[in-house]
């Protein structure tokens, strides 16, 4: 196990990055069409998803167009589930209390999303994210893993009686539709 020092670099340095990606996705768009703060996350969601994707709101929206409807169901749901995890990271980090989250440098780190730090005691310990309305898929999760933690969506949170991230899926799959729409519209009027 890691010193409590060294996961702590770990964090902040991964939390970090995931900071550089967002700020880096507002600077690179602030010569394009207007794009809100939800935006601008779901765009570093889907950098962080697929980096092959492109910089640019054109280059984006050009990748997209050229997919069928399952690829880009594909992309709606990979990138749902970054932006999920981002989220949840950048809500943890901002509530004031001793704990700090910080995103694994692998968006496939093997089991597990998300890394906590308590900077109080030193504990230190990983959780899974599920962005998802199928109970089979957490439930798969929970059997491979037994011993694990795992945080879901509003929905599932409710129905399984599982720690909620917050946020719903509902909502996060319609940020991520609704801003795969408009980049291809950019890249259709460019």
């Amino acid at each position: 196990m890691a010193s409590p020092s060294s996961t702590v670099h770990y964090i902040r340095r991964n939390f970090d990055e995931a900071a550089i990606l967002a700020v880096a996705a507002k600077l690179a768009f602030a010569d394009s069409p207007e794009f809100s703060e939800s935006e601008l996350a779901t765009i570093a969601a889907m950098q962080r998803a697929h980096p092959q994707a492109g910089d640019m709101p054109e280059e984006l929206g050009r990748w997209l167009a050229e997919m069928d409807e399952d690829q880009i169901n594909g992309v709606v749901n990979n990138t749902k589930g970054v932006l999920h995890e981002m989220e949840f990271v950048r809500l943890e980090n901002e509530d004031g209390d001793s704990v700090h989250a910080a995103l694994f440098e692998s968006t496939n780190h093997a089991g597990y999303d998300v890394q906590f730090i308590d900077s109080h005691t030193g504990a230190v310990w990983q959780v899974q994210m599920k962005a998802t309305d199928d109970a089979s898929y957490v439930q798969d999760w929970m059997e491979a893993h037994p011993d694990g933690e795992i945080v879901v969506t509003e929905e599932l949170a409710t129905e399984m009686g599982l720690p909620s991230s917050g946020q719903t899926n509902e909502e996060l799959t319609v940020r991520t539709e609704d801003l795969v729409d408009r980049l291809i519209t950019i890249s259709e009027e460019d």
